[in-house]
């Protein structure tokens, strides 16, 4: 069994988090290439939330990053993007969860941050 001891833990996930699919709908921000078996991924970075990990990992958050296209994926985009000094753990997306707790019980923050403009949706 592994045990975590962090006091604080925050997940980001890949796809359309950290990375952006979309490039028609987000030219301003930064192309990155990302070399994968079937050739080059071209996407955007998200440099708000990229910059969010980093001051979180700074403040002595442990920071899980995810991907529902697997560990390998997540593990690539974190080391594309510069950012293995600030992720703690890679894993694979987790498809549920459960708890005594309903959703929304105010316990766990989930937030959406505009790739654009940076401010955060609930």
């Amino acid at each position: 069994m592994k045990v975590n001891r962090a006091n604080q833990i925050w997940q980001f996930d890949i796809d359309d988090t950290l990375i952006m699919w979309d490039k028609s709908k987000y030219p301003q921000l930064q192309k990155v290439l990302i070399p994968t078996k079937k050739g080059v991924a071209e996407v955007h970075k998200n440099e708000y939330n990229c910059n969010l990990l980093k001051k979180l990992a700074k403040l002595g958050w442990y920071i899980r990053v995810h991907s529902g296209s697997g560990v390998a994926w997540a593990k690539l985009v974190v080391e594309t993007l510069g950012l293995e000094e600030y992720v703690d753990e890679v894993a694979v997306k987790p498809r549920g969860e459960t708890d005594d707790q309903p959703p929304g019980d105010g316990l766990a923050y989930r937030a959406y941050r505009d790739p654009i403009k940076g401010g955060e949706t609930t």
